[in-house]
Parts: C-alpha cells; sequence; structure tokens
C-alpha cells in the first residue's frame, strides 16, 4: 500500500481531500453500516461526510489542473441528466419514502462522480490508481475473511434475512456469506465486482494464470454456498477466459503433461463405462428419492408424544405415486422456483414500460405497483425488478436506458481506440469479457442501484482507459 507523502508547499486543502477520499475509499465495502448516526430523517456516517467532504474541499485546490478526458464530462452528464429526470418523476410518484431514497442513490452517484472528477484533476494519474487498486484489495480481504468465516460457524448479523434461517432446515443457506448486507446476492456483487476492478487496476495480476485460476475457484466457491446461479455462471465465464486466454500456450509447453493428463481421462472414462454409474436423486426424478424427504407425525394423545411417520412407512397405507404427488405439490404451492420469479419479474418490468409509455413510473416505484396489483405476474415476496436496465427502463424512461446503453458502447469503443494506439489489446479483450459479465452481475441483487459499488464500478470503468494511455 502506498500512502500520499505531502511536500512542504502542499495546501490544507490538498490535505483535506486526501484524507476525505482515502476515509471514503477504505469504508467502500460498509458504506452506510459504519457508525451510522439518525437525525431525524437523515442518516449521517463517516462515509457520506467523506464524500461531502471531498468534494467541498477540492475546490479550494489552486494550482495546475489535470485536463478531465471527454469521457469523464460525458458521464458527469449523463448523470446529471439522470438526477435532472429522477426529480422530475418525483411530482408523480405514489410512494414518497421509496422515491426519495431512490432519487438519494442517484445523487450519491453524482456525488462520486464529482468527487473522482476533481480528485482526478489535482492527483497524479499514477497515485490515483494506487489508491484505487489498495482500497478495493482491502476490501476484497475483509470480504473473503468475512465469508470464510460465516461459512464456517453459521454466525451472521441479525437482519430480516438471516432470521429466516430458524424457519428453515439446516443447508447451505445457513453457511451463505451476507456480511452485514443480510443477503448472500449483495454479498456476491461485492465481491465480483471487486476482483474484477481490481484486475481491470492491475495488469500484472490479470496476466498472471495462477491469480486469474485462483479468483476463479474462489468464484466458484462463493457462488456455490451462496447458491446463486448467475454467480456460478460468471464463474464459467471466468474459466472460459482463463482457457481461451492462456489454453494454447500451456498445450504448447507443456506438450508431455498435456499427453499424460489426457491418458488419465481416457483411462477413467473407461472405467466409468466398464462398472455400474450410480446417479444420484439430482439426475433421477425417481419417486423413491422424494420418500427420502418426507416426515409424517403421529400424536397420541394419551401419551401425549408425538411419533414420526417415515416416507416408506406411508407408501405402505398409501399408493407411493399419491404420496410423492401431494408432497410436490404442498412444495410447489410454497415455493415459486427462483427461474419463473425472475421470467414474471421481466414480464412485469415490460408491462410497466407500456403503462407508463416508457417515460417512467418514478423512482423506487416498481414494488408499489406491484404491492398495488398493477402487474400480472406473481414474484411471491420479491418486489424489486432484480436487474438493473429494467429498473432504469422501468421508473426513469426508455431514454435514461438508451442513453446508458449509449454510453457503454462509447466505453467499450474508447477501450478499443486506446488499445489499437498501443498496440496491446489484452485490456479490451478484459473489457469484453466484463462487458459479457456485466448482465449477470446487475440481475444478482434485487436492488442493484442502491449499492455503492455499482457507482465506484461505472467511475472506474471510465478512469482505466486514462491509466493506460498514461502508461
Amino acid at each position: 500500500m502506498e500512502f500520499y507523502r505531502f511536500s512542504k508547499e502542499s495546501s490544507w486543502a490538498e490535505k483535506s481531500l486526501y484524507s476525505c477520499f482515502w476515509t471514503v475509499l477504505l469504508l467502500i465495502p460498509f458504506d452506510a453500516y459504519f457508525l451510522p448516526f439518525k437525525t431525524g430523517p437523515i442518516t449521517i456516517y463517516p462515509y457520506f461526510l467523506g464524500v461531502l467532504g471531498g468534494v467541498f474541499f477540492s475546490f479550494f485546490i489552486k494550482g495546475t489542473k489535470r485536463k478531465v478526458p471527454l469521457s469523464f464530462k460525458l458521464l458527469l452528464g449523463l448523470v446529471s441528466i439522470w438526477v435532472f429526470v429522477a426529480l422530475l418523476l418525483l411530482l408523480k410518484v405514489h410512494d414518497k419514502h421509496r422515491a426519495l431514497y431512490a432519487v438519494r442513490s442517484i445523487l450519491f452517484l453524482w456525488l462520486h462522480i464529482v468527487l473522482l472528477y476533481r480528485t482526478w484533476q489535482v492527483v497524479d494519474g499514477t497515485k490515483l490508481k494506487h489508491w484505487l487498486s489498495d482500497a478495493i484489495q482491502v476490501m476484497l480481504f475483509f470480504l473473503i475473511v468475512c465469508g470464510f468465516f460465516e461459512y464456517l460457524t453459521g454466525i451472521h448479523l441479525v437482519g430480516a434475512q438471516t432470521v429466516k434461517i430458524l424457519n428453515e432446515p439446516i443447508g447451505d443457506f445457513t453457511y451463505a456469506p451476507m456480511a452485514f448486507y443480510d443477503n448472500p446476492n449483495n454479498f456476491m456483487v461485492y465481491l465480483l465486482s471487486g476482483v474484477f476492478l481490481l484486475l481491470y487496476l492491475k495488469e500484472n495480476w490479470r496476466k498472471s494464470l495462477s491469480v486469474l485460476l485462483g479468483f476463479t475457484m474462489l468464484f466458484f466457491f462463493f457462488a456455490e454456498v451462496a447458491d446463486s446461479r448467475f454467480g456460478i455462471i460468471i464463474s464459467f465465464m471466468m474459466l472460459a477466459y482463463v482457457v481461451f486466454k492462456f489454453g494454447m500456450n500451456w498445450l504448447k509447453s507443456q506438450g508431455l503433461l498435456v499427453l499424460v493428463s489426457s491418458f488419465s481421462l481416457v483411462a477413467g472414462a473407461v472405467v466409468f463405462l466398464t462398472f455400474p454409474v450410480f446417479l444420484g436423486p439430482i439426475w433421477k426424478k425417481n419417486p423413491k428419492y422424494t420418500l427420502n424427504e418426507i416426515a409424517g407425525a403421529k400424536y397420541d394423545v394419551q401419551a401425549k408424544q408425538v411419533s414420526f411417520i417415515r416416507g416408506d412407512s406411508l407408501a405402505k397405507i398409501i399408493p407411493i405415486d399419491s404420496v410423492v404427488a401431494g408432497y410436490r405439490h404442498f412444495k410447489g404451492r410454497t415455493a415459486m422456483p427462483s427461474t419463473q420469479i425472475r421470467i414474471n419479474l421481466n414480464k412485469n418490468s415490460w408491462d410497466l414500460i407500456q403503462l407508463s409509455k416508457g417515460l417512467g413510473v418514478g423512482p423506487g416505484q416498481y414494488s408499489w405497483y406491484y404491492e398495488n396489483g398493477y402487474t400480472k405476474y406473481p414474484t411471491t415476496t420479491v418486489t424489486n425488478p432484480h436487474n438493473a436496465f429494467a429498473e432504469i427502463a422501468v421508473e426513469y424512461g426508455l431514454l435514461m436506458f438508451v442513453l446508458l446503453i449509449s454510453f457503454f458502447v462509447y466505453l467499450w469503443r474508447t477501450y478499443y481506440l486506446t488499445c489499437k494506439r498501443l498496440g496491446d489489446y489484452e485490456l479490451f479483450y478484459w473489457h469484453c469479457l466484463f462487458m459479457l459479465v456485466l448482465p449477470c452481475l446487475l440481475n444478482v441483487p434485487s436492488a442493484y442501484l442502491n449499492l455503492n459499488i455499482g457507482w465506484w464500478l461505472l467511475i472506474i470503468l471510465v478512469v482505466v482507459p486514462e491509466f493506460k494511455k498514461s502508461k
């Protein structure tokens, strides 16, 4: 970690900006969870004060200012339009509380962009790059330690989701990492985003096979523990990138090892083909497997005792097909498959876009429209869109959605032209991978726009090409 050394000529404003900026960086994973103080309708906390203080003190710094890249200016302009649209839509919302919270998130994104915009003008690019990468390493260290602690102990902070564990049988969710986000999905967003941003900033790590494989295995592990399907998909994308990037060179340089390894696979296949293979309940829809999940209860009134009946005992007095059909019907009524929930959420999003004629139903209003019967498709207790792009289109209108997509296309072109001019396409390939990952990442949490890691992700994506240019 590299700390900034001030010269004798450094002003109080420069020192204050540095202090505020580092306060913000180190508290990224904590956001409003660290030492919050509620005063009336406003919650004040160190992260929030650091952002405001950094913006404030930056305007007192005198001297030569570095030129701000065009992409910075476009991002600031885009989010300024977004803020204006959000404030305009406030006039028509039904739920003011949710609307104000959503507008707060967009305003915070705008403040973060201003903070980095001003910091860029007064801090050397190399130092800024080190600051960002060091802070993200600290964040990942905390998340990984926290994740393993929760996995090994099953101990979590009390929250709306964690208390539900008491009503569930012991399983993966009992040990799923949540940190203090009260949700494994949010934990996965911070972990996945942090790793990708760190590899954006650290070129030597991005080019290391062992580092990429290590992070890929970390993705697989936590995605499996958190039961995150999109996390698993992203893990496979990462693995495919590693194979694409290093596969051919490794095959050429390790010919003998590849030959021996191939033989072991062939030998293993021969064993599987010559011995009976056991297919467990995950592969077989056999009613007998379902019976293992069932336990009936019988209460003896006179003895005041409860005895339990195994599923196979029930099948002795009731046809097995009836027992299994009844049990599967019971499970179907109490739990809708997550895939169907996602499909219904997207259908509801399209209906709400049509309802607002593409102008947006207003910030934070998706949930209100669902809860008040304006949508047709059930999504159980999930009332947020679970898709950031859909959230923007539904709540802020199709124009904001198109502007945001256009900005991402412009950014993709910036990466390409920067790498083409330098004759090194490695960063561009990494950016292409992330553009494929991004839609999955935006589908992981229920409300992506409220998470500060999303604000930093957008900002760092803009500055990375500038770091590459100044290398």
